[in-house]
């Protein structure tokens, strides 16, 4: 499987996150880079090559496909150069050995473009199917590692990680720390193929609130297979485990079937369905929201070069299999208070900008519609939230393997019982690192 299909498969399921790093823009645009150069428009795949290694300079694919467009316009020069980058990136890279050894002669000879052209050799094999067989790019490697670190500001810091307010708690802002750590593993990537396992780890470190200090883990494996060049399905399963202050807060083992459409360069749809089950291990939802999540959404993201613009629908049902504590005024134990039906929407775009930056913009809205009277009206009200989500971050390159982004998340979620209104804003600034 190649760089960018992993990448398309992997993309709806959220594990982009809310931005595209600029590793990913030169994913996209390598893929755009191969069709132009398998359709012989050499000039067209050299310009998109180059936007791919200059999103991503450490990119040692976008580097090589660079050298051979750069071979067949007859730049041998610039073509070495190119090579040397790719091999100097990911050493034992064969296929870059030999595309620099031609591209060094037919330099020294100071021969033109037709000098790549095929030459028959003996046996069946020609030069160029030897030494630079295809613009298709090699195997990537089969492990990643990424980190971040930084500082933010939270607004109003007590708030449960699933979006509603912790009962009995001030609203109280506070700044903190963020550390978090990552790799995956590809133990088979395949053209038709993928079978991946990831970590993430997450971390705030308050100033003052440290009882609000949040963690989490996430482990995922993806394995998905190719039914045509087009259509792909597979399937997510994962365990996200998190921690609140020093207590153990929330557990979800999770399924996530998918299936995703490839429109060629230009797009993905994507339709997935998740179901998991959340166990909530201390107060204030410990033994009333425990229970089965159901989820389905369907996904669409269209590219043009490092651009994108993505859009999506989600429904949701929570059915806590647990009783409330507390009793209805007719004294008998009813169902929770959060059981209830979602749905959401979502548009992102993402783009180049100035100072070789990246602009990532996303807006969702979340409804939520309960379905039985809330306790905390005294069952006189059955509760209803609408939330407006943004997200806003802006990234740029130091080094080949070293970012800084500067990001602003708001949320304000109205409802119409007073307890569950909240605003929140998080800006924060941090370093990322990725191999």
């Amino acid at each position: 499987m190649t760089r960018t299909t992993s990448a398309y498969l992997l993309l709806a399921l959220g594990l982009w996150a809310t931005s595209a790093t600029a590793s990913q823009n030169s994913e996209r645009l390598v893929a755009q880079a191969e069709g132009a150069y398998q359709q012989q428009r050499y000039e067209d795949a050299r310009a998109l090559f180059a936007r791919a290694a200059a999103d991503d300079p450490t990119d040692a694919s976008a580097q090589y496909g660079l050298g051979l467009a750069l071979g067949r316009l007859g730049r041998w020069d610039e073509a070495v150069g190119a090579f040397e980058r790719a091999t100097a990136l990911q050493p034992g890279f064969t296929e870059a050995e030999d595309g620099l050894a031609l591209a060094r002669s037919h330099a020294a000879a100071g021969t033109g473009p037709s000098a790549i052209e095929p030459t028959r050799r003996a046996g069946g094999t020609t030069e160029s199917e030897e030494a630079v067989p295809t613009a298709e790019t090699p195997a990537a490697r089969k492990w990643g590692l990424h980190g971040t670190a930084g500082f933010q500001y939270d607004s109003n810091v007590a708030i449960a990680p699933t979006g509603d307010p912790l009962p009995n708690s001030h609203h109280r802002g506070d700044s903190g720390f963020v550390v978090a750590t990552g790799g995956r593993y590809d133990l088979l990537d395949r053209s038709d193929a993928l079978i991946r396992l990831e970590y993430d780890f997450y971390q705030t470190v308050h100033v003052s609130l440290g009882d609000f200090d949040f963690m989490s883990h996430r482990i995922r494996a993806t394995g998905g297979y190719s039914l045509a060049p087009w259509l792909w399905v597979g399937m997510q399963t994962g365990y996200e485990y998190y921690l609140l202050g020093y207590d153990s807060y929330m557990n979800e083992p999770y399924a996530n079937p998918f299936v995703s459409f490839i429109e060629h360069e230009w797009g993905l749809t994507q339709l997935t369905y998740r179901f998991g089950w959340d166990t909530y291990l201390a107060n204030p939802f410990h033994d009333l929201r425990d229970g089965p999540i159901n989820v389905i959404g369907l996904v669409q993201t269209l590219y043009d070069g490092p651009r994108y613009l993505t859009f999506g629908y989600e429904f949701g049902l929570e059915h806590p299999t647990r009783t409330s504590t507390i009793p209805s005024p007719g004294n008998t134990l009813v169902p929770s208070d959060y059981d209830n039906n979602a749905q959401q929407a979502h548009v992102g775009v993402g783009f180049p900008a100035w100072w070789k930056t990246n602009v990532d913009l996303t807006y969702l809205f979340r409804y939520e519609d309960y379905s039985r009277p809330n306790s905390r009206v005294g069952f006189t009200k059955t509760r209803a939230d609408a939330g407006h989500h943004m997200y806003a971050s802006l990234t740029r390159p130091i080094t080949d393997v070293l970012s800084v982004a500067a990001a602003y998340y708001g949320t304000v979620n109205l409802s119409n019982i007073r307890d569950f209104d909240y605003r929140r804003n998080v800006a924060s600034v941090v370093l990322q690192v990725a191999f």
